[in-house]
């Protein structure tokens, strides 16, 4: 399963190697569908994260471009899941479907939460056990 990295560099590691996009505009479409992963991303989100306020003529277009080329990195590196697309289209944007816990921002969340758990019972060395290499 591939892992989603948002904490520092963005990059999604998969099979032990590291994996991003290098142009810049395509580097930031990934890291907003990551960020917003399973959700619904509306393409004027995407040009205006991009662009601002002042798109060229050809936003879609290019936009477009930078979600082929994605989805095509996604199937050479082998990352669909079970046979099925990692960067789907849904009227009217697109969703990246990333797996539970495969996002390290998530997982980061789901540990602190669960050491306050743990601290707020005085179980602080089961949380260190269970969490923390």
């Amino acid at each position: 399963m591939p892992r989603f990295n948002v904490l520092g560099r963005l990059e999604i590691i998969h099979d032990g190697r590291s994996i991003a996009p290098s142009p810049p505009k395509m580097r930031c479409v990934l890291a907003i569908l990551v960020v917003r992963a399973n959700q619904l991303v509306h393409p004027d989100c995407l040009i205006e994260e991009l662009w601002g306020h002042t798109p060229p003529k050809s936003a879609m277009t290019t936009l477009q471009t930078y979600i082929y080329h994605l989805r095509r990195m996604f199937a050479e590196e082998g990352l669909d899941l079970d046979g099925e697309e990692l960067l789907v289209t849904r009227h009217p944007g697109y969703v990246l479907r990333i797996p539970r816990n495969a996002l390290d921002s998530e997982v980061f969340e789901q540990l602190a939460t669960d050491g306050h758990e743990y601290l707020q019972r005085g179980l602080a060395g089961r949380g260190r056990a269970e969490g923390c290499p």
